[in-house]
């Protein structure tokens, strides 16, 4: 899936808004990563993806990580078929 520099920004503000602090977004390989300042931000934003049977979350697109690298974490995948 393509993603304009615009939708990322946009994405990045949507994401800064949930999380209450600044989240700085990457597009790898067909999954958006927000990088979040703390565990707290993460979740935040997880729990905006985590309602219904319909949810990113239920369909295990929408994940919140804590990686060594990178610190914490908000993975959303764009690819229908995962």
């Amino acid at each position: 899936m393509n993603i304009t520099a615009e939708q990322i920004k946009r994405i990045e503000s949507d994401w800064s808004s949930y999380a209450g602090s600044p989240v700085t977004c990457e597009v790898i390989g067909g999954t958006v990563y927000g990088f979040c300042s703390d565990e707290l931000a993460s979740l935040r934003i997880f729990k905006k993806y985590a309602f219904g049977p319909n949810s990113a979350v239920a369909k295990g697109r929408a994940r919140a990580i804590n990686s060594i690298s990178r610190g914490f974490t908000f993975a959303l995948d764009l690819e229908a078929s995962v």
